[in-house]
């Protein structure tokens, strides 16, 4: 499969064109940007040439025709636009993370990982593939996001990204031995989303408790039995993904982050931080300085 090209579904005429050459400049083999709308979004219908087109929607509901065929993808859906596609997408209230990289790169994880048949399935099909990530897994797919996101201009950009790509198409497309857990319930569902969506409005294990309308003992053994974690680490954790966020993107400053994010240990939350990325704070800034586009 390695090489070859989909043909085009759907006629060029009165279509803008979309090329990797656009995204993929210096030798980059992935591009990563998110869109993030309080009201409605679009994006010209446009024709990917040469570019594979990998979303995941985070937040809200994206609306999606792709040659000629309408449907809506919901939180925790991914879809990729292929080469060939003519693509129109919209929403209202969104957050989208979006990948591009070229099919060459796909079709290479793709045989590592002995899925060729598959993935050109894939790039053949009359239309994008869909998948749904498992509501437990949207945090990591999340940070795994984030992080590309973030280290798309590092030395390792290229390892990294192959990486989630190989995971990505081994978790949703590929056949797993690995046991599955029981259903997690409803109410799990939106206690996962409120510790993401109130981040910087710092919430506590009580808050779960009220929204949730279990007892805290209740949700701590639900935390372990389907995310293998406690509450308060996966507070935690939400507030350091969005700590490295504000690190990159802003000029706030690191006690400022920690505070506003609920830290009122700042030795507390330097240790975190460290364990998470690796490095200091202070340094993972430094590091991530010309994403922001200002000085540190």
């Amino acid at each position: 499969m390695a090489g070859s090209e989909p043909t085009s579904r759907t006629s060029r005429s009165h279509r803008a064109e979309f090329h990797a050459s656009e995204v993929l400049t210096n030798g980059r083999i992935y591009s990563c940007h998110t869109i993030e709308e309080a009201g409605a979004w679009s994006y010209p219908p446009h024709l990917h040439v040469d570019c594979c087109d990998l979303t995941y929607v985070y937040r809200g509901e994206l609306n999606q025709q792709v040659n000629g065929t309408s449907r809506t993808l919901s939180e925790g859906s991914v879809t990729l636009v292929r080469p060939g596609d003519t693509h129109w997408p919209r929403g209202r209230h969104v957050v989208l993370y979006n990948l591009n990289f070229r099919p060459r790169t796909l079709a290479s994880a793709g045989d590592y990982l002995g899925l060729s048949e598959r993935i050109d399935a894939m790039l053949q099909s009359a239309t994008p593939p869909v998948f749904a990530v498992p509501l437990p897994a949207r945090s990591r797919v999340l940070l795994e996001l984030q992080q590309l996101l973030l280290g798309q201009h590092e030395p390792n950009a290229a390892v990294a990204f192959r990486g989630f790509l190989a995971r990505w198409l081994s978790e949703l497309t590929g056949p797993t031995d690995a046991p599955t857990r029981t259903t997690m319930p409803a109410w799990m569902g939106e206690v996962l989303r409120a510790i993401e969506t109130d981040v910087e409005r710092p919430i506590t294990v009580a808050d779960l408790v009220r929204l949730s309308g279990r007892s805290g003992a209740h949700i701590a053994r639900s935390f372990r039995h389907h995310l293998d974690t406690t509450p308060s680490a996966a507070i935690n954790d939400a507030r350091i993904r969005r700590a490295a966020l504000l690190l990159a993107h802003t000029n706030r400053s690191i006690l400022d982050i920690a505070y506003g994010l609920g830290f009122s240990n700042a030795s507390y939350f330097y240790r975190l931080f460290r364990s998470a990325h690796g490095a200091s704070p202070r340094r993972y800034r430094i590091a991530h300085a010309p994403l922001r586009g200002a000085a540190v």
